[in-house]
């Protein structure tokens, strides 16, 4: 399980993925399976460690195959992704400026 945001954030929104876990999955050609998790930012607030007790419900989504190895396939799987996570916790996707260089390591 890998959660490609990288950070948790009290901030509504679905924040930008990072590449990594698209890679490896273009790479090894395994479908990435989106899980959507509602409830979260109300169990866990920003800059606290002890949960409040609140329903969290998880949604397992339809897998995403890669479509290819190429950075602009990879970027497509993220974005297949993080758009079908979005849709399902009810929120924006967050957008910020890559300024990676594509086959850098991160």
């Amino acid at each position: 399980l890998l959660f490609p945001e990288g950070t948790f954030s009290a901030e509504i929104g679905v924040r930008p993925f990072k590449l990594g876990a698209f890679r490896l999955a273009a790479e090894t050609g395994v479908p990435v399976v989106p899980v959507a998790i509602r409830g979260s930012r109300q169990a866990l607030r920003d800059g606290t460690w002890l949960p409040r007790r609140v329903p969290i419900e998880v949604e397992v989504l339809e897998p995403i195959a890669p479509e290819g190895r190429e950075i602009a396939d990879i970027v497509r799987l993220r974005d297949r992704a993080a758009a079908a996570i979005a849709a399902r916790v009810d929120e924006p996707r967050l957008h910020a400026v890559d300024i990676s260089i594509p086959g850098a390591p991160r």
